[in-house]
C-alpha cells in the first residue's frame, strides 16, 4: 500500500491536468473503506495492521505528490531555460533553411525542364 501511495502521489503531482478531482476522491474512498474495515475488525492485530497500512498509504501519497510536483517544476524550469530556447530556435532556423534550399532546387529543376513557375513561386533564385 505504501508503494501504491507513492505511485499515485507521484502521478498526481506530475500531472498538469486536474487529476486531483479524480484521484483524491478515489484515495479518500479507499481510506474510508479501510477505516470501516478497521472499525469492523474484531481482532486487535487486524485493527493495528489496517491502521498502519492506512497511515503508510497516506504518508507515502503525500510524499509522492510533493515529489511529483517538484519533478514537474524542475522539468518546466529546464524546458523554458534560455539554453533550450536557443537550441529550439536554431532547429527552427535549420528547418527553414532546408525548406528554402529545397524550394531553390525545385525552381532550378522546373527552369531546366522549361516549365513555367507556379503562382507565388520566386523565379529568379540563384
Amino acid at each position: 500500500m505504501g508503494f501504491l501511495g507513492v505511485v499515485a502521489g507521484l502521478v498526481t503531482g506530475q500531472s498538469r491536468d486536474p487529476a486531483v478531482g479524480t484521484v483524491l476522491p478515489a484515495v479518500l474512498s479507499l481510506i474510508g473503506a479501510l477505516t470501516l474495515y478497521l472499525i469492523a475488525a474484531k481482532a486487535a492485530g487486524q485493527q493495528k495492521l489496517t491502521a498502519i497500512v492506512v497511515i503508510a498509504f497516506v504518508v507515502d501519497f503525500l510524499v509522492g505528490v510533493h515529489w511529483g510536483a517538484h519533478s514537474r517544476d524542475q522539468y518546466e524550469a529546464y524546458i523554458t531555460s534560455e539554453e533550450v530556447l536557443i537550441f529550439q530556435e536554431k532547429v527552427k532556423q535549420n528547418i527553414r533553411l532546408q525548406q528554402l534550399l529545397h524550394e531553390k532546387q525545385l525552381i532550378q529543376a522546373r527552369d531546366a525542364l522549361g516549365m513555367k513557375p507556379r503562382v507565388g513561386e520566386l523565379h529568379d533564385v540563384n
